[in-house]
């Protein structure tokens, strides 16, 4: 049984950055290949509503239809059943900043679109990858963060920061947490689609102007 998203209690704004540093942060230039690196995937996870890193550099092309994406948690994706599947539109800047690092082949619908995995590959392997790959992220955005004289901010900075603005405009907790992908035994059977379009597009439109200072290149 594949289940599509979940509700739990009210967005948490703990590790979640402050609209003044987020700010600061979002009008940065990385001034090296690492610091871009780690302040795009930033913006990659912060727009693809707080997807984690493992989530992130485990996507397949067979994941992306177009601007459409499509996947299953890592968390849950053996489980037999309360599987979260999450739906989402990719922001134009976010596809952008997801072609810098990413290779889309359709045609491979297999092959992961990020250079981190392949599929030879044991799950020891990858999982020792994943946290080589966060810990640079995590490094590089200590540094940025250093530099703006803001306080530290890891990758999961992201899934929380996202969540408390969309709270703060107004989206209920319910909403946030099927974009989260959260699941407890308080759950929905379906994702963003039964929201409603209405509300779906809401939801585009918040996160699509919170990336709208962000110089993608």
């Amino acid at each position: 049984v594949v289940n599509k998203i979940s509700i739990t209690n009210s967005p948490s704004s703990h590790r979640a950055m402050t609209d003044e540093d987020f700010k600061k942060f979002t009008s940065y230039h990385p001034i090296n290949k690492n610091e871009e690196f780690a302040y795009d995937m930033f913006f990659i996870s912060f727009g693809l509503a707080g997807m984690n890193t493992a989530d992130l550099i485990s996507l397949k092309n067979k994941n992306i239809d177009n601007t459409k994406l499509e996947f299953i948690r890592e968390k849950t994706k053996n489980r037999t059943e309360k599987r979260n599947v999450i739906q989402l539109d990719i922001p134009h800047k976010v596809y952008s900043l997801i072609n810098k690092y990413a290779s889309l082949c359709p045609d491979s619908p297999e092959e992961y679109i990020f250079p981190f995995f392949t599929n030879e590959m044991s799950e020891k392997q990858r999982l020792r990858k994943r946290k080589d790959v966060n810990k640079r992220i995590n490094k590089y955005l200590k540094e940025i963060c250093n530099k703006l004289g803001i306080e530290p901010v890891t990758t999961y900075w992201a899934r929380h920061t996202i969540a408390t603005k969309l709270y703060n405009t107004g989206q209920t907790s319910s909403v946030i947490s099927k974009l989260l992908g959260h699941s407890s035994t308080k759950t929905t059977d379906n994702y963003l689609g039964q929201l409603g379009l209405t509300k779906k597009k809401e939801v585009e439109t918040n996160i699509s102007s919170f990336l709208a200072d962000l110089d993608v290149t």
